[in-house]
């Protein structure tokens, strides 16, 4: 899907941006309330996400806790927007209530838009990465870009 809208954006020249986001201290959550309900938040997770996006935007799994959302036509300024959107919705939400918990999640969200930081699927998914990752080792639970003019 990368590599079609990839050839979409050099056809009508219009970026859009990768999110990649990590669960904070997923572990605690997992160790807590257990692995099914640790599943359970996830899916509720997702469906933040979800009820969050509109079409063509679209996100997926991209490890145990960690997924990608995928922005056609948005620009890195327009992702920062959504990502924090994104978070903001995921501080107020209370997870896993339908078990009887009361469990707050947060997330650390990394950027990269094609084609400003990278023209190829490779390097936009590590360089979102990246961005995530620094995110992780500054307290987590922000926003990160690839580039340190926004």
């Amino acid at each position: 899907a990368l590599d079609k809208l990839i050839d979409q954006s050099q056809q009508t020249g219009k970026p859009f941006s990768l999110v990649f986001l990590d669960m904070d201290n997923f572990k605690v959550i997992v160790d807590t309330h257990g692995h099914l309900n640790g599943s359970q938040a996830l899916r509720e997770v997702a469906k933040t996400f979800q009820e969050s996006l509109t079409e063509p935007a679209f996100g997926v799994t991209y490890g145990g806790d960690e997924f990608v959302l995928v922005l056609p036509d948005t620009g890195k300024e327009e992702a920062l927007a959504y990502a924090g959107e994104i978070r903001a919705r995921m501080k107020q939400t209370i997870y896993l209530a339908s078990k009887g918990l009361e469990v707050h999640m947060s997330a650390s969200f990394g950027i990269a838009t094609y084609p400003d930081d990278a023209a190829d699927r490779e390097s936009l998914l590590a360089l979102a990465d990246e961005a995530m990752f620094r995110i992780k080792s500054r307290g987590k639970d922000a926003v990160g870009v690839t580039s340190p003019d926004i």
